[in-house]
């Protein structure tokens, strides 16, 4: 993995953390990933219904868009797309 996608991901992680600890509000910062998710593979739903999802059940939230990744070829740990499937999409 590059040393850039190693330092955006860790980048990304603090934020997330720094959000939660200072707001006590993380689930706002991940729900505009699911938002972007949403928006990029043309998925259904809503920007409200993400916020709520976010919002109440985050881990169900995270865990959804984990198995998205996962079942669209990404190795979600790496940060990447397996090549086996980035000729396809």
């Amino acid at each position: 993995m590059s040393s850039k996608r190693i330092a955006a991901s860790g980048m990304n992680t603090a934020l997330y953390i720094l959000i939660g600890a200072m707001s006590g509000c993380a689930c706002i910062y991940s729900c505009l990933y699911r938002m972007k998710m949403r928006e990029q593979y043309n998925l259904e739903g809503s920007p409200t219904q993400d916020f709520f999802m976010h919002c109440c059940c985050e881990p169900c939230s995270l865990t959804q868009q984990y198995r998205e990744l996962q079942n669209r070829g990404f190795n979600v740990a790496l940060g990447i797309m397996h090549s086996s499937f980035a000729y396809f999409n």
